[in-house]
């Protein structure tokens, strides 16, 4: 049983059956079959409730994470799952480090997905920053992409490199002895439409000294769309136009890569150049990168890939 403290107290789902009628019964078993194994009842706890009525936005709930522990969090009107705590939402390396990083730190700006949530889920998902930040929700894509490559970024130099030959070999491409690899997150190169500041954010850049990869990474979003000066190119596309443009004289006589990264192999089809100066298209699943043994959170990552599926609403 939960402990409970004066002001604060929080309550079994059991207690909560003695408290609700057989209607708010219902309603919360069915919220359980929802979401699946990882929601047992005595791991879901609720806050204690007004009058003793089950609120319809179920606001305050905690949830098991990919380590078992008991983490803060609450949903949109949407059912979105979103936790109370940014740092909650990612894998942490074990090289010794200041938490959080730059990386981390440029993406905790203010959501426009606050408006989704009612209070007093708002105030939950607000407690850490006094704003909420996309990096907080389960669907979001840049907490995925640091909880693979930020493990990678602080690794030995011989890890990164390894990585990415490892990469090259599975994408069946030829270009496998980089020796050195460093990594890179959401760093902006100059627009390829006008040479200019704010062109296209890399979700991650992999810039090894054979060849360069450019990333964009998705969870439950497909490419964007209405792109460049026109407005009719794609996220992929501005990608490889910018390494036919600028890649040679920027990066010399390495070969190019625009990489897509999502939840499902083809989602980002391939396409593009052959090399020799145009960039190559390649796209990969979430867990088939994976299965990089080399990876310093190779196991970890696996349940927080599990996890967030299961919470996602796909």
């Amino acid at each position: 049983m939960p402990r409970k403290t004066e002001g604060d107290r929080r309550w079994s789902v059991e207690e909560l059956y003695d408290e609700l009628g057989s209607f708010e019964e219902a309603l919360l078993d069915a919220e359980l079959r929802e979401h699946g194994s990882h929601l047992r009842r005595s791991h879901y706890l609720l806050p204690a409730l007004a009058r003793g009525r089950l609120r319809a936005r179920r606001a305050g709930w905690f949830v098991i994470d990919w380590n078992g522990r008991e983490i803060d969090a609450a949903r949109s009107r949407g059912g979105v799952l979103a936790l109370a705590d940014f740092s909650d939402n990612l894998i942490h390396s074990d090289v010794a480090q200041p938490w959080p990083p730059p990386a981390i730190v440029q993406k905790l700006y203010e959501s426009r997905q606050a408006r989704a949530f009612d209070e007093p889920d708002l105030a939950a998902v607000t407690s850490r920053l006094g704003i909420y930040s996309d990096l907080q929700s389960l669907h979001s894509e840049d907490a995925i992409t640091w909880s693979y490559f930020g493990p990678l970024m602080v690794d030995a130099p011989s890890t990164r490199a390894g990585f990415l030959n490892w990469l090259v070999e599975r994408l069946d491409l030829p270009w496998t002895e980089n020796h050195s690899c460093s990594i890179d997150l959401w760093r902006r190169v100059p627009h390829p439409d006008k040479s200019l500041p704010g062109g296209p954010e890399l979700d991650f850049v992999l810039d090894g000294d054979r060849c360069v990869v450019f990333g964009e990474a998705k969870w439950l979003s497909g490419e964007g769309r209405g792109q460049g000066r026109a407005g009719d190119k794609g996220q992929m596309q501005l990608r490889r136009e910018f390494f036919a443009k600028n890649g040679p004289a920027v990066y010399g006589e390495r070969e190019f890569v625009v990489l897509g990264v999502s939840r499902s192999e083809g989602d980002l089809a391939d396409s593009g150049g052959d090399g020799g100066g145009s960039a190559v298209t390649r796209s990969i699943s979430w867990a088939d990168l994976g299965a990089f043994d080399g990876h310093p959170k190779q196991d970890e990552f696996g349940r927080y890939l599990e996890w967030k599926t299961s919470h996602s609403r796909l």
